[in-house]
This record gives C-alpha cells, sequence and structure tokens, in this order.
C-alpha cells in the first residue's frame, strides 16, 4: 500500500469501526478451532500490528511483513515479535504453526503468486493445522481504495475457496463479511467513482457517534456468524485445516 496508508491505519485501527468490526469477525471464527490457547501463530502480513495484538488472546503470535514501513509502526507497540519477510518464501521450517492468518494480504500486487502463498502457509503449519484468511470481495466494486492500497484483484467466495483447496486445505467454514455494511460501501464507491471521483483510500477518520453505530450492527453480525454464512459483504473470511 501507498506509505501514508500505514500512518493511517496506525492511526485509526486501534478504534475505527472497519478493524474493529474485522477483530470482532476473526475473534468469532477462531473461537471455532478445538483449542483456543497457547497457540504457535504466524501472522502474514502483519501491517502496523494491532491484529497482532488481539491474536496474543490466543497464544504466541509473531508476524512478517514485507515492508519496512509496516515493521516500523509494529515496532511503536509493545511486546510484538516481527520481522520483515516474504509471504512466498517463509523463513520458517516445515510443520511449525498451529495456526497462520493472511489478513487482508492475498489481494495485494506484491503478492505475486497467490496460489505459492497458500502452498507456504500449508508447508509452515502443523500437522491439523489452521488457517485463517480475510480478504477483499467483488472485483465489480473496484475502486480508488483498491488502488491507493496496491491491491492486485478483488475475490469473489468461490474462487477463494478453490485456491485454499488447490493448496491442499480442507475449508472448514467460510463467509462473506461486512454484510450490513453492504449497502453503504457499494453507494460510496459510486459517488467516488463517478460523481466525486477521488483517488483516496475509504480508510479516514469518522464521526464518533456514526463509528460507534457501526461498530453496534457489526458486532451483531460478528454473533450471527457464529450460526450462518451471509450471502453477500465486502469481504471474505476463511477458515481451513491441513
Amino acid at each position: 500500500m501507498q506509505p501514508r496508508e500505514y500512518k493511517v491505519m496506525y492511526q485509526l485501527e486501534d478504534k475505527h469501526w472497519w478493524f474493529t468490526a474485522k477483530r470482532l469477525f476473526i475473534k468469532t471464527y477462531l473461537n471455532f478451532l478445538p483449542k483456543k490457547k497457547n497457540l504457535k501463530i504466524l501472522d502474514i502480513g502483519c501491517g502496523t500490528g494491532k491484529n497482532l495484538e488481539m491474536l496474543q488472546n490466543f497464544g504466541q503470535p509473531q508476524g512478517i511483513d514485507a515492508f519496512t514501513s509496516a515493521i516500523s509502526f509494529c515496532k511503536k507497540r509493545k511486546s510484538l515479535k516481527t520481522k520483515k519477510a516474504s509471504a512466498s518464501q517463509l523463513p520458517f521450517k516445515n510443520n511449525n504453526f498451529n495456526l497462520i492468518t493472511l489478513l487482508d494480504v492475498l489481494y495485494h500486487k506484491g503478492v505475486k503468486n497467490d496460489l505459492q502463498v497458500l502452498k507456504e502457509a500449508y508447508r509452515a503449519l502443523k500437522s491439523s493445522g489452521f488457517l485463517l484468511i480475510t480478504d477483499c470481495a467483488h472485483q465489480f466494486l473496484w475502486g480508488s481504495h483498491d488502488i491507493s492500497m496496491h491491491a492486485r484483484q478483488r475475490y469473489s467466495k468461490k474462487e477463494l475457496i478453490s485456491k485454499v483447496n488447490q493448496a491442499g486445505f480442507k475449508v472448514k467454514k467460510a463467509s462473506y463479511i461486512y454484510f450490513f455494511t453492504f449497502p453503504l460501501f457499494i453507494i460510496n464507491r459510486l459517488l467516488k467513482k463517478f460523481i466525486f471521483k477521488k483517488s483516496s483510500s475509504d480508510i479516514a477518520p469518522i464521526n464518533p457517534v456514526i463509528n460507534q453505530a457501526l461498530i453496534f450492527i457489526l458486532n451483531l453480525e460478528s454473533k450471527l456468524l457464529k450460526y450462518f454464512n451471509l450471502p453477500i459483504g465486502s469481504s471474505i473470511i476463511v477458515l481451513a485445516q491441513k
């Protein structure tokens, strides 16, 4: 992503509704794991480190990222283990982790071969280990946000599941997410594309009351994810097992 986006992410991801909701969705899916504590975890593409902080609730996480800017922001957070490394050539031995996460990583144009990244995750996972993925949905919604974030593509759920299966995993659960905010997402994309013609990302400060309202709504959605796969949304979440 553009360097300025790392700074924006670091400043906003503690409280911004989009980041907060993603962590809620991730927690919901991680609670499906048979073992939920003391996991050895690798977060591939750890960004500025907020998800690593959350993953500490489930075990001993460490993160890698290909960009020095990301690692620099991670170092501003306490007790995070990170290093600069490539997602397609993980600097770890085979059968090493209980859980690997790819949180909005595969879509990035820096990932030249998403299947190779998935195969590397498969190699580094222990037998019966788990892979958790979140990523952007629906190529027809491509816009300035994706360009600003240095995206390569947006996925359909079917396509992402197919890639995960090709890498050798068995998909345990998959759903679209941000279902309740999807209409707002479409309106925002259309306005930016055809009316305002802005070239920035969608992540920006928001009115605190609106922010809390969106968090409340998406917290309800995270609870629904325990029982239902949602039919549409602006992102996808997949839980798979080696």
